[in-house]
C-alpha cells in the first residue's frame, strides 16, 4: 500500500487505560464498516473493508498531535445479502448488522467516548445503518453520527471521473481506481471490464454520486445477472485513484475537525 498513517490512531494499539485516558480527554472514535462481499470478476472481495480502512486512518492521522481521534478495528462483515446469489460473499442480515453496530457504539460510549462516527463503506449497509444510529442517538442518547465517506466528496469527483452516471457504481471506475492506487497487487487487471445494466426508470439510478430519488432494492443478479459489477472499470486508473482517495481523505478529516467540535 503507498500510504502510511500514525499507529497511534488505531483503537486496538493502545492499552485499557490509555483508551480510558484517551476517552477523558474526549477522544473521537471512528467506526469503519463495510463488507466482504464480490466485486466482480477484477477485484478483491475485501474491496469495501480495505478502501475505507485506508480512508479512515488516512484521515485520523491528519490530527496527530492536534485532535485526538482513534479508528476502531473495521466491521468488515455488512449487509450484504443482496450479493449472495453470485458467491464469494459473507453476510449478516439486516437484523444482525444492526445489533452489531448498536453493541459496538454502546460499548464505545460506556469507555467513556463521547463522540462516536459511523464511517461506512458499503452502499448496502445505508439503510439499516441509518436505523440502528438513529436508535443510539434518539433513544439512547448517545452522540454518534454516520456518513458514507464517498458522500462527503460531492461535487469534486466530477473534476476527476469520466464515465456518465452510472459508471461509478460497484466495482466501477471509483472502487477500480481506488484499488488501482491503494492495492493494485490485487486488482486482475486483464479482467476488467464495463458494465452498464439498464435502470428500470429514471428514477433509479446504481452511481455512487448520482443518487437515485427513489429507494427500489434489487440483488446484484437482478441488476447485473451473473458480472457481479457496475461501472466502467476499464476508465480506472493508478493516477485517477490516487486523486480519488486524496479528496476522500481531505473530506472525512475536514469533517472529523467539523465533527470535534459539536456539542
Amino acid at each position: 500500500m503507498p500510504v502510511s498513517h500514525d499507529p497511534s490512531v488505531d483503537f486496538g494499539s493502545h492499552t485499557g487505560p490509555e483508551l480510558g485516558e484517551l476517552a477523558r480527554r474526549g477522544a473521537v472514535v471512528v467506526l469503519p464498516v463495510a463488507s466482504t462481499e464480490q466485486h466482480g470478476p477484477a477485484l478483491p472481495a475485501n474491496t469495501d473493508s480495505s478502501l475505507v480502512t485506508a480512508v479512515a486512518r488516512s484521515a485520523a492521522s491528519r490530527f496527530a498531535g492536534r485532535v485526538e481521534v482513534l479508528v476502531a478495528p473495521t466491521l468488515c462483515f455488512g449487509a450484504s445479502h443482496h450479493h449472495v446469489a453470485l458467491g464469494g460473499t459473507i453476510s449478516l442480515t439486516v437484523g444482525t448488522f444492526q445489533q452489531v453496530i448498536l453493541d459496538v457504539v454502546e460499548s464505545l460510549h460506556q469507555d467513556g467516548f463521547g463522540k462516536i462516527l459511523v464511517l461506512n463503506g458499503h452502499g448496502g449497509n445505508w439503510a439499516p445503518l441509518s436505523a440502528a444510529v438513529a436508535t443510539l442517538a434518539i433513544e439512547r442518547g448517545i452522540a454518534v453520527a454516520a456518513t458514507s465517506y464517498w458522500t462527503l466528496v460531492g461535487e469534486r469527483v466530477n473534476e476527476i471521473r469520466e464515465s456518465e452516471a452510472g459508471g461509478m457504481a460497484h466495482a466501477g471506475e471509483f472502487e477500480t481506481s481506488m484499488q488501482l492506487y491503494l492495492n493494485r497487487e490485487q486488482v486482475r487487471k486483464d479482467r476488467l471490464r464495463s458494465v452498464r445494466p439498464r435502470d428500470p426508470s429514471p428514477y433509479v439510478t446504481t452511481d455512487l454520486f448520482v443518487g437515485s430519488r427513489v429507494f427500489y432494492p434489487r440483488t446484484m443478479r437482478q441488476v447485473t445477472g451473473d458480472a457481479g459489477m457496475i461501472g466502467e472499470a476499464t476508465l480506472a486508473s493508478r493516477e485517477k485513484g490516487e486523486r480519488l482517495f486524496e479528496i476522500c481523505v481531505e473530506e472525512v478529516a475536514a469533517f472529523l475537525e467539523d465533527f470535534s467540535r459539536w456539542g
